[in-house]
């Protein structure tokens, strides 16, 4: 199964591709709003590397002031978020139903989910 073509995140619509990168397994294109992946990944492995990307755009959209510390938290982050999800199916389904269900209608949001404060 692809990843989906667009993806919210925050205020901004990103589209994902994938596509050739040298020596890289994805990049997140945060002027363009694009995140890319390299082809030829397994399953866990794309799905690991598009949540590390979109870690990635998240930072953008929390307006999270870039440094070194960003490719380390966007890592960890990435690789135990991959692995609750695929660890815990019943989560994932639950989040599926959360998502499609009653709750939401099923259309894109027009602004971010208000977050909590830190």
């Amino acid at each position: 199964m692809r990843p989906p073509k667009h993806i919210r995140v925050g205020y901004r619509n990103w589209r994902i591709k994938c596509a050739e990168l040298r020596d890289r397994y994805g990049e997140c294109d945060k002027e363009a709003g694009l995140i890319l992946y390299s082809p030829g990944q397994s399953p866990d492995v794309r799905l690991n590397t598009i949540i590390h990307e979109i870690l990635h755009a998240c930072f953008e959209s929390g307006h999270v002031v870039d440094s070194d510390d960003e490719e380390k938290t966007v890592t960890i982050l990435a690789n135990q978020l991959s692995d609750v999800l695929s660890s815990n199916p019943d989560l994932l389904q639950w989040i599926n139903v959360m998502v499609n269900g009653p709750y939401f209608d099923g259309s894109p949001r027009e602004g971010p989910v208000q977050s909590r404060k830190l």
